[in-house]
């Protein structure tokens, strides 16, 4: 059973990430050090929130197809520049994209 409470607490997290980058990451314009800060959330939210790894890898795939992204081995942070996107318009769709992961397994688990 998945930890809601937990899951609840990391989406808080990533709505304060989202509004103040800099201040949570020490860069607002690099998207490489938002994705590390990322992976490590994931992979920390499988321990801590009892989240299967396969559940987690579909669910992730499938909130970036959410936002009209392809699931590649790169991160589609490279559609996103490919699309012109600022690197803080990039980290903040990133962020809207793992908030839409944890919304999905809240929504899974209910």
């Amino acid at each position: 059973m998945i930890d809601r409470a937990k899951i609840g607490k990391i989406i808080e997290s990533l709505e304060l990430v989202e509004k103040r980058p800099k201040m949570y990451l020490g860069v607002d314009d690099d998207p490489e050090v938002l994705k590390a800060y990322l992976y490590g959330i994931r992979h920390g939210v499988q321990i801590v929130a009892d989240v299967d790894p396969h559940l987690m890898i579909s669910k992730w795939h499938d909130a970036i197809h959410a936002h009209g992204y392809r699931v590649t081995a790169r991160s589609p942070d490279r559609e996103m520049e490919a699309k012109r996107m600022t690197p803080a318009e990039i980290i903040s769709e990133l962020v809207r994209i793992e908030q839409t992961l944890y919304k999905s397994l809240l929504d899974r688990d209910s």
